[in-house]
């Protein structure tokens, strides 16, 4: 696929839902959370790897810093 496309591949990404037949609602509900946690882990990389494109050190050792003590203080918070 990589041959006959090259970079083009890689230009498109999304999550598609699906859920089994006869899921519970529960399960249903456990799928979407999951879904949603990757969307939001998705949204980190994506804007790490835009401050790190970016050429600035600075600027991605503040943003890991930042996003370090965030997730620090959600954990403790928990």
């Amino acid at each position: 696929m990589f041959a006959e496309a090259g970079l083009e591949i890689y230009e498109r990404r999304e999550i598609i839902e699906t859920f089994e037949p006869g899921q519970t609602p529960a399960g249903r509900e456990a799928e979407a959370r999951r879904l949603e946690v990757g969307e939001l882990m998705e949204r980190v990389r994506d804007r790490y790897w835009l401050v790190e494109n970016g050429g600035n050190a600075d600027a991605t050792k503040a943003f890991v810093a930042s996003l370090s003590a965030s997730l620090d203080s959600f954990f403790i918070n928990m």
